[in-house]
């Protein structure tokens, strides 16, 4: 369900940040009382005055998650923080770049994706498929299959499942299968990993 507040707390709320315009992560500022909602990467504008009520408008707290670059996965997640801000913003997300060694927290808690064509193209393009992924290991560290989950590959070949930030699991060489070593990730298994064209064992 969309959020609605009175014109008088958007300034607060979504001044400067990044929300959801038809569906697609758009900029937003509120200058003058008024909503103007601009492209995410390239700043033009694309509406001036918009109503709080416009159909194409939603303010909710999106999710966010794996997106996919040239050099591999990142995982983005809003900051635990008590404030008013409605939007996402740089200084609001974390991010962890995933490696083989794994997750590793990225930057100096300024989000360097959030205003790029690669976070976009995570609500506007399908993720790979699980074959294709396998494909992408060859030249990047990780690839993500959905906003949930990613996979690895080290220096011996191992390619590791991750569920967010965690590892759970490991695909066996020359298979489709997905070893879960611990029955503690069997909820992992039964809600996020069905659907990727490979067997769980």
């Amino acid at each position: 369900m969309k959020a609605r507040y009175p014109i008088g707390d958007y300034n607060q709320r979504l001044h400067n940040g990044v929300i959801l315009w038809d569906g697609v992560p758009h900029r937003i500022n509120t200058e003058n009382d008024a909503l103007n909602i601009a492209d995410l990467v390239t700043g033009e504008m694309v509406a001036r005055g918009v109503d709080p009520d416009h159909e194409h408008l939603d303010i909710s707290s999106f999710e966010l998650g794996y997106i996919n670059t040239n050099s591999g996965a990142y995982y983005l997640t809003r900051m635990p923080l008590r404030q008013f801000k409605q939007s996402i913003s740089s200084g609001s997300v974390i991010e962890y770049s995933l490696g083989n060694g794994g997750p590793m927290r990225d930057g100096m808690g300024r989000s360097r994706w959030l205003m790029t064509k690669e976070f976009r193209d995570r609500y506007t393009k399908p993720f790979p498929s699980f074959d294709k992924a396998l494909e992408l290991l060859d030249n990047r560290e990780s690839v993500a299959l959905s906003p949930n989950v990613a996979l690895t590959r080290d220096e011996l070949g191992t390619v590791k499942v991750w569920f967010k930030l965690e590892s759970v699991g490991v695909i066996v060489a020359g298979t489709r299968i997905v070893r879960v070593p611990t029955s503690d990730k069997a909820w992992v298994v039964s809600m996020y990993l069905d659907g990727f064209g490979w067997e769980v064992d």
